[in-house]
């Protein structure tokens, strides 16, 4: 389950997208790359949740890269595209030129 491997559902998930990706389902794709925006808890938190949903927040800008990569349509790459330059403000040396790609991207965004 998630306690032993915490960081399996988020890689599920992005492979999952990736391959929907490679066989021309580009909707699809975007629909797998979503699911760290789909959590909804309550009430006490078990901790091996705590750590999966953590790992999922991490690898959730993974996802919203792969997004911004996929799918032409401004009213839904724009945002995910500022949630980048949020998240990663300061991201390590080896992510930053993907950080300034969607950056970059942020130019033909409306305000």
């Amino acid at each position: 389950g998630l306690a032993d491997r915490p960081f399996t559902r988020s890689a599920l998930y992005l492979e999952r997208g990736a391959w929907y990706r490679e066989i021309g389902m580009p909707d699809s794709a975007v629909a797998s790359w979503l699911w760290h925006e789909n959590t909804d808890i309550e009430g006490t938190i078990p901790p091996y949740l705590v750590q999966a949903a953590e790992v999922d927040g991490a690898l959730g800008v993974h996802a919203r890269l792969r997004i911004i990569e996929t799918t032409p349509d401004a009213d839904f790459g724009c945002p995910r595209a500022r949630d980048v330059a949020r998240l990663w403000t300061e991201p390590d040396r080896a992510l930053r030129a993907v950080r300034d790609r969607a950056v970059a991207g942020l130019a033909d965004c409306p305000p």
